[in-house]
C-alpha cells in the first residue's frame, strides 16, 4: 500500500501489481518522445484483467470484488455486502461496517491453484501481516515481488513509463498466459509456503477452504476443509474452461 496526499493505492497480494489496469493514453502524455508514447500505448493495452480482483475473508470464504475505490478499498461485487476493505487499510483505519480480508487479481488467485495446488488462504497471511503491520507490507520478505517494487512510485502509484522502457512488461500480462509471469509469482509463494507460514496453520496435505471463482452474481458459502480435495502430485488445477495454459511452469 502507498499513500498519496488524496488517495491510497493497494497491490495485489499474490503478484504485487497495481489494483487497476492503467490508461495507454494517459501514461503516453508522461514521457516526451514520440518513440516512448508509441511504445507505452503498445506495450500497455490488453491489460483490463488487472481491474478483476477477489477476496478472502477471515472466514476463508472467497468473494468477488468490485472496482477498487483508490482509498484502500473496494466495493463489493454483491451489492447487499457491505464494502470490502484489504488487511493492510485495518493497519490504518477503522473497518467500521465493511468486511475485511485479502486481496488479489483473480487470475493470481487462480495461478496459485493451478501450478502450486494452493488456494490462498487468510489464516496462513494473517500473521505475517500482524508480525510487520508497523511497516505494513514495505519490509515483508517478498516484498520486491520478483522486481515490481522497482515500479512502485514516490511522485506517482506505479511507475509504467519506466517498466515499459525496462522492457519488462511480460511483468503485468495475464499470468495464465504468460509462463515467465506465472514463474515469478510461483517462485515468490513456494518459498512463502515451505518457509514463512506457520506449520501449525497450514499444511500442504491438508484440502484447502475453497477452490473456484464464484461468479459475481452467486450466493458464496465458504467450504469445509474436508470437502473439498487439494490436487494430486502432477495434477493440473484448470482455471477455466476456456483457458488455454501454454506450456508448463516448474514447481
Amino acid at each position: 500500500m502507498v499513500a498519496f496526499e488524496d488517495s491510497v493505492y493497494e497491490w495485489c497480494l499474490v503478484c504485487g501489481g497495481p489494483s487497476f489496469a492503467p490508461d495507454p493514453k494517459t501514461e503516453a502524455e508522461t514521457v516526451e518522445l514520440e518513440e516512448e508514447k508509441k511504445a507505452i500505448r503498445s506495450n500497455l493495452a490488453g491489460l483490463e484483467w488487472l481491474n478483476t480482483f477477489v477476496g478472502v475473508l477471515e472466514t476463508e470464504e472467497l468473494i468477488p470484488l468490485g472496482c477498487y475505490d483508490r482509498y484502500g478499498g473496494f466495493d463489493n461485487a454483491d451489492e447487499s455486502r457491505p464494502p470490502f476493505l484489504t488487511a493492510f487499510s485495518l493497519t490504518l483505519s477503522d473497518p467500521g461496517e465493511g468486511q475485511c480480508g485479502l486481496a488479489c487479481h483473480e487470475k493470481c488467485f487462480k495461478v496459485l491453484q493451478r501450478d502450486l495446488g494452493y488456494t490462498l488462504r487468510y489464516q496462513d497471511v494473517w500473521p505475517l501481516l500482524m508480525e510487520e503491520k508497523d511497516e505494513l507490507h514495505n519490509s515483508f520478505e517478498w516484498n520486491c515481488y520478483g522486481g515490481m517494487h522497482k515500479y512502485y512510485g514516490e511522485n506517482k502509484p506505479f511507475e509504467y513509463s519506466k517498466l515499459v522502457a525496462d522492457g519488462n512488461t511480460w511483468m503485468l500480462q495475464d499470468p495464465l498466459t504468460n509462463g515467465k509471469n506465472a514463474q515469478r509469482i510461483v517462485e515468490i509463494w513456494r518459498t512463502l509456503m515451505h518457509d514463512g507460514f506457520k506449520k501449525e496453520e497450514h499444511n500442504t496435505s491438508t484440502a484447502e477452504a475453497s477452490t473456484t471463482v464464484p461468479a459475481k452474481d452467486s450466493v458464496v458459502v465458504a467450504a469445509k476443509d474436508s470437502e473439498v480435495s487439494e490436487p494430486a502430485k502432477g495434477q493440473v488445477v484448470q482455471a477455466a474452461k476456456d483457458e488455454v495454459v501454454p506450456g508448463k511452469v516448474e514447481v
